[in-house]
């Protein structure tokens, strides 16, 4: 439970040229805050030199930004949509209780706070006294907070990396499914369809793998959802792949997601009739 007052705040940035070469600069900051009770959004546009960042209208806006790659893909130009309030809250939905990022699964993980040294991010949040939790059951603590997690993090869920090939394809799709898609694809969610992609639906549960589209075919014939062992018979990857009408996920993204189409695309490729 937040309490009333929490703000929620993200920042993304994106690698640009600089005077000292390929730098990150801040392209937007995002907040979420808890305003009597009900949560609202608001997005911030960062200026050229770094130092400020407006709000954003009501309406949203979209930015050209040139993004400067270090590898052969060189200098890109792309279309940067600063999300309406509105907009915000079609994944930051009732149905998916609101706040996505900052949970236990998510948080679970190593990060470097800018000392060189990564620290998880749940203990870090302990020392700041930002839990109020019992301690575990065997009575041993950890850290040097007052409130203490109610157990040690890696006794605590925690998502694969989807981009990291050394962990279990099926849970690497299953940590890709719950960040990107759960927040719509729940039950009452806006997903206009019947799948349910959080990370503890069983497989079975989901409603995708070999089942019928119940909107556009995409023209494939013999199409499925997923199509075990076929992707292109699959009109989830085939909705990946597209930027426009009927694209995903709908909001939010002007590029295909390359490593994530490769990754569901093997994915199904490992899938049998008979899972």
């Amino acid at each position: 439970m937040f309490p009333e007052g929490t703000v929620l705040v993200k920042t993304f940035s994106l690698p640009a040229k600089s005077d000292l070469g390929i730098q990150d600069r801040r392209v937007e900051t995002r907040l979420l805050v808890r305003q009597d009770g009900e949560w609202a959004g608001f997005s911030y546009e960062w200026n050229d030199e770094q130092n400020d960042a407006i709000l954003v209208p009501a309406a949203g806006t979209d930015r050209e930004i040139i993004v400067q790659h270090a590898s052969a893909r060189g200098e890109e130009r792309q279309t940067w949509r600063y999300p309406s309030r509105s907009e915000c809250m079609v994944c930051h939905s009732r149905a998916a209780d609101f706040v996505l990022g900052f949970t236990t699964r998510q948080l679970n993980r190593p990060y470097d706070y800018g000392s060189g040294t990564a620290i998880n991010q749940l203990l870090a949040l302990q020392h700041r006294g930002i839990f109020k939790a019992p301690v575990a059951d065997d009575g041993s603590t950890f850290g040097t907070s007052e409130f203490k997690l109610p157990s040690p993090p890696a006794e605590l869920p925690r998502l694969a990396d989807p981009y990291d090939a050394t962990q279990p394809l099926p849970d690497r799709v299953r940590a890709y499914f719950d960040v990107n898609c759960a927040n719509c694809h729940v039950e009452a969610g806006g997903g206009n369809s019947l799948m349910e992609l959080g990370f503890n639906t069983r497989w079975e549960k989901m409603r995708i793998i070999d089942v019928n589209p119940q909107h556009d075919r995409r023209g494939i014939p013999n199409a499925r959802l997923v199509a075990p062992g076929d992707p292109d018979r699959s009109v989830l990857l085939h909705r990946m792949l597209r930027r426009g009408r009927g694209q995903m996920p709908p909001l939010a993204t002007s590029l295909v997601d390359e490593p994530a189409v490769q990754l569901i695309r093997e994915w199904i490729a490992s899938l049998s009739d008979a899972q």
